[in-house]
C-alpha cells in the first residue's frame, strides 16, 4: 500500500488558524517557541516509532503543529521589515522550504546510509529545538508590542467585566464576518498552490526511484538541484 505521507500530515495544518489566534492573543514570540517546542518533540517521537501506524498518528500530530509555524514566522519577519521590502522579504521567508529540503536531501546522502532513516528525524527535532531556543532569546515583535499598547489605551476607559478575551473574540467574528469571501479566497488558492507545489515536489524523489530507476543517492541529489531552483526565485520577488 503507498501512502503519499506529506498529504497525510498536511491534512491537519488547517489546524494553523488556532495558532494564529494565539499569536494575536499572546504575542508572536512565545506561540512560536512553543510550536517549534512541539515539532521538536514529535519529530524526535518519530524517530522512535516501531510500526507503521504509529508512524502516522506521530506525523498527523505533527502536522498540526506545522501548520502553525508558517502564520507564526512570516508574521514576525514581514510586519517589522520596511513595506518597500516585503516583497523580497516574502520570497526569501519562503524559500524556508527549499532550504530544508537541501538540508533533508545532503542529511539522506552522508548520515542515512550509515545509520538509518530515523537519524533523519532525530537531527531534524535537534535543528527545531536549536530554533526554538534561539527565538527564545530574541525581543517579541515591536509591532505586535505596539499595537498591544495601543489597544490598551482604548481600552482603560470600558468597564472592567469586559475582559480582553472576550473583546478578541468579538473582533476576530467581526473581521470573518467582514471579510469572509477573501477569507475563502484566500483558502481556494493557499489549496492551490499546495496542490500544484506539494503535489509534484514530495513524489518527486519516489518517482525518480520507482519509474526512471535512478539510485537513492542520484534522487536526492536532482531534489537539491530543483531546491536550488526554488532558491532562485526568490530574489525575483524583488519585483513583487
Amino acid at each position: 500500500m503507498l501512502v503519499d505521507l506529506p498529504p497525510i500530515t498536511r491534512l491537519l495544518i488547517s489546524q494553523q488558524a488556532v495558532f494564529g489566534l494565539l499569536s494575536d492573543r499572546f504575542g508572536r514570540k512565545w506561540p512560536l517557541v512553543a510550536n517549534l517546542v512541539i515539532i521538536s518533540v514529535l519529530t524526535l517521537g518519530t524517530g522512535f516509532v516501531q510500526t507503521f501506524k504509529q508512524f502516522l498518528v506521530v506525523r498527523s500530530f505533527f502536522g498540526i503543529a506545522m501548520g502553525g509555524i508558517w502564520g507564526l514566522a512570516t508574521a514576525t519577519a514581514l510586519e517589522n521589515i520596511p513595506v518597500e521590502a516585503r516583497g523580497i522579504g516574502s520570497g526569501i521567508a519562503q524559500q524556508g522550504y527549499a532550504v530544508g529540503s537541501i538540508i533533508a536531501a545532503i542529511i539522506n546522502l552522508y548520515l542515512v546510509p550509515h545509520t538509518s532513516w530515523r537519524a533523519l528525524f532525530w537531527t531534524a527535532s535537534g535543528i527545531s529545538a536549536f530554533v526554538a531556543v534561539f527565538r527564545a532569546l530574541l525581543p517579541e515583535s515591536e509591532v505586535f508590542l505596539r499595537a498591544r499598547r495601543e489597544k490598551q489605551l482604548e481600552l482603560d476607559g470600558d468597564k472592567p467585566a469586559k475582559s480582553a478575551t472576550r473583546i478578541f473574540i468579538h473582533e476576530t467574528v467581526q473581521m470573518l464576518r467582514n471579510n469572509w469571501l477573501r477569507s475563502i479566497y484566500v483558502v481556494m488558492v493557499a489549496s492551490g498552490f499546495s496542490f500544484l507545489t506539494h503535489g509534484t515536489v514530495d513524489l518527486y524523489p519516489t518517482y525518480l526511484q520507482e519509474n526512471k530507476r535512478l539510485t537513492n543517492f542520484d534522487s536526492s541529489v536532482a531534489s537539491i538541484i530543483g531546491s536550488c531552483g526554488a532558491i532562485a526565485y526568490a530574489f525575483f520577488s524583488w519585483f513583487s
